[in-house]
């Protein structure tokens, strides 16, 4: 679990050896398509990647805005990268290139939710 006091949320990172279901604040992929270290940054201007279900990349930019995200509200939606790559953005979407399929074997779910209730003590 981390927190991230400057958005007032927690980003958690479990590992799993079984599908678990999600929710609107959790994303499931496949764990052997990232590369550690994963880096939580903010978006930068020309940011793409490419979303589930979408033939080709899109800019994060304007994903956030047909998701009708106000302009005002984006800087509260961070990106992940493996390698230099966007592989989501949380809570809201995952890359194509690390989603879940027939073959994955170990699953990485991703959590992000507001952290009022953070405990420091369950690192």
């Amino acid at each position: 679990c981390y927190s991230i006091d400057e958005l007032g949320c927690k980003l958690t990172l479990k590992f799993h050896t079984d599908p678990v279901k999600t929710d609107k604040d959790s994303l499931l992929l496949d764990a052997d398509c990232v590369e550690f270290p994963l880096i939580l940054r903010n978006v930068v201007p020309g940011d793409r990647f490419r979303p589930i279900g979408l033939n080709g990349s899109k800019k994060v930019k304007r994903y956030l805005s047909d998701k009708k995200i106000e302009n005002d509200a984006r800087h509260l939606y961070p990106v992940i990268t493996s390698m230099d790559k966007i592989i989501c953005i949380p809570g809201c979407q995952l890359d194509d290139s690390v989603k879940c399929t027939s073959n994955t074997k170990r699953f990485l779910q991703v959590c992000w939710s507001p952290a009022p209730d953070f405990d420091e003590s369950q690192d």
